[in-house]
């Protein structure tokens, strides 16, 4: 007997070195800190660090919708990469048939929580998100640089006349990048 079906496989192979890429830089895990999960653990399958990397990772492949973490939740390499023990799901409380979440709990942690809910859910303090993010781009630049320039808007054309949200930036010396 044979079966062709392929059983569970991925095209996304180059998240496991989007991992290695969080690993290195922390940035879930910093992002992670940001958040305040009042969640009892004993009945939670994803922790905010897992789904803040499962959506992150997603992101990073081009699945910007979170309808699309309908079937990337049964993605074992992506699960992996979300540093699940086991990809195929076989050892969560809940669903056992996926190892990452569903876009509904992702879409609760996007949200956040509003003072007018009946439950407590998982909130990101805004200030400590924004320093986070600030302390890893601060990582990134050069040591010795003396000026960084913002370009908002790169797409380096030249304006002419008075359209209608038109901008000059005098670092592109007429619009148009150096």
């Amino acid at each position: 007997m044979a079966d062709f079906s392929g059983g569970y496989l991925s095209s996304d192979g180059g998240v496991l070195l989007l991992r290695q890429l969080d690993a290195g830089l922390g940035l879930s895990a910093t992002l992670a800190r940001a958040f305040t999960d009042p969640r009892d653990p004993r009945y939670c399958d994803h922790s905010v660090r897992e789904l803040l990397l499962q959506r992150l990772l997603a992101q990073a492949l081009g699945y910007d919708d979170l309808n699309d973490h309908a079937t990337l939740r049964r993605d074992p390499l992506l699960a992996v990469a979300c540093d699940k023990r086991e990809p195929l799901g076989a050892d969560r409380r809940h669903d056992r048939t996926a190892a990452l979440a569903a876009p509904a709990p992702l879409q609760r942690l996007e949200q956040g929580h509003r003072p007018t809910d009946r439950y407590p859910k998982i909130h990101a303090d805004p200030p400590q998100v924004q320093a986070a993010l600030l302390a890893l781009g601060v990582r990134c630049l050069d040591k010795h640089a003396r000026e960084i320039v913002l370009d908002f808007d790169a797409m380096g054309h030249r304006v002419h006349g008075l359209q209608e949200g038109r901008h000059f930036s005098a670092y592109y010396a007429g619009g148009i990048a150096k």
